[in-house]
C-alpha cells in the first residue's frame, strides 16, 4: 500500500487540475490556457446536434461564423443557436469579439437548460469576462451543467472540491469522488484517471489498489499518453498489480508513439535489457535517439555508450 502511494503521487502530478495548480506560470489554475481549452471542451460543439432540432438551418452554420441566419434563430429562442452565437462572439468568428454579447447569449441558452452554455457561462464568471467575476455564480452554473450529465464539467467540479479553496469552495474529498465517479462512469478519461488517483491515495474512498489500477487502465485505453506511460511504470514495478514486463513495454510503446516525453527512453531500456521485448540494440538506440534529440540527458548518455 505504501509503495503504491508513491505511484499515486507520481501520477497525481499529471492530473489535469493538479498540474495546473502547480504551474510555474500562474498560481491560479484557472488562468492556465490548457485548462481553459479543456473546460470549453465541456461545451464541445459536437454535442450541439443532440440539443437542437436537426431540421434547423442553424445546423448548417458549421464554420462558426457570424451569420444573419444564426442571429435570427438565436433571437427566436433556439438555445443551440444562442449557445453557438455566444461562441461566435467570444471567439470573434466573422464578427468582432464581444464578451458582453457572448455572456448574454450563453445566459439565454443556459437558462433554457443547455449544458454547454451553462459550462461556458460559468467559466466567464470565473474569469470575469463579459460579467463581473463571481465564483459562486460560476459554481452554480457548473453544477447545473454537471447535474445534466456533462462529463467534463463533472470532472471539473470534482477538481473544485479536491483542491482546497478553488473557486472559494471548501475542500471535500467525498464530493470530489462523487463527481469524478460520475464523469468516469460516462467514459471521461480525465474522470477515470482522477477517480483512480483517489483510490490510490485513499482520499474520499477507502484505499484500494485494484480499483485504482482498473480506472487508470480505462483512462489509458482511451489514448492519454501520460496515463499510458504511468500505467507502464505500474506494470514495470508491480505497483498495485503483478509485475509484468510485457505489459510495461506495451504501455511504454503506446505512450512513446504519441510523443510522451519519457516513454521512448523507458522503452529503449526494455529493448536494451530484453525485458518484455526481445533484446535489440538497434531498437534501443532508435527509442533513445527520440528522447536524446529532445534533450533527455539519460537518453543522450545511453546513446553515447552504445
Amino acid at each position: 500500500m505504501k509503495k503504491f502511494r508513491i505511484i499515486g503521487f507520481l501520477v497525481g502530478l499529471i492530473s489535469f487540475f493538479v498540474v495546473a495548480n502547480a504551474t510555474a506560470e500562474s498560481t491560479d489554475p484557472l488562468q492556465n490556457t490548457d485548462i481553459q481549452t479543456n473546460l470549453h471542451a465541456g461545451a464541445d460543439t459536437e454535442k450541439i446536434p443532440e440539443k437542437v432540432d436537426t431540421s434547423n438551418i442553424y445546423q448548417l452554420v458549421g464554420d462558426y461564423q457570424y451569420t444573419e441566419e444564426l442571429l435570427e434563430l438565436a433571437e427566436q429562442g433556439d438555445r443551440g443557436a444562442q449557445f453557438r452565437l455566444g461562441r461566435v462572439y467570444e471567439e470573434g468568428r466573422g464578427i468582432s469579439t464581444n464578451l458582453v454579447q457572448a455572456a448574454k447569449w450563453y445566459r439565454k441558452a443556459a437558462e433554457q437548460g443547455d449544458a454547454g452554455a451553462q459550462n461556458s457561462l460559468g467559466f466567464m464568471y470565473v474569469k470575469g469576462e463579459g460579467v463581473p467575476e463571481d465564483h459562486s455564480e460560476a459554481v452554480k452554473w457548473f453544477r447545473k451543467a454537471a447535474e445534466q450529465g456533462d462529463a467534463r464539467t463533472q470532472h471539473y467540479l470534482g477538481a473544485v472540491y479536491e483542491l482546497d479553496g478553488l473557486l472559494d469552495v471548501p475542500k471535500d474529498n467525498i464530493e470530489a469522488v462523487k463527481w469524478y465517479r460520475k464523469a468516469a462512469e460516462q467514459g471521461d478519461a480525465d474522470g477515470q484517471f482522477s477517480l483512480g488517483d483517489r483510490y490510490a491515495r485513499g482520499k474520499g474512498v477507502p484505499e484500494d489498489d485494484s480499483e485504482a489500477v482498473m480506472w487508470f487502465q480505462k483512462a489509458a485505453e482511451q489514448g492519454d499518453a501520460q496515463i499510458q506511460y504511468h500505467l507502464g511504470i505500474m506494470y514495470y514495478f508491480g505497483l498495485g498489480i503483478p509485475k509484468d514486463d510485457t505489459e510495461a513495454a506495451k504501455w511504454y510503446r503506446k505512450a512513446a508513439e504519441q510523443g510522451e516525453a519519457n516513454a521512448p527512453y523507458s522503452l529503449g531500456r526494455m529493448y536494451d535489457d530484453g525485458k518484455g521485448v526481445p533484446e535489440d540494440d538497434s531498437e534501443a538506440a532508435k527509442w533513445d535517439r527520440k528522447d536524446a534529440e529532445k534533450g533527455h540527458a539519460d537518453a543522450q548518455f545511453s546513446l553515447g555508450r552504445m
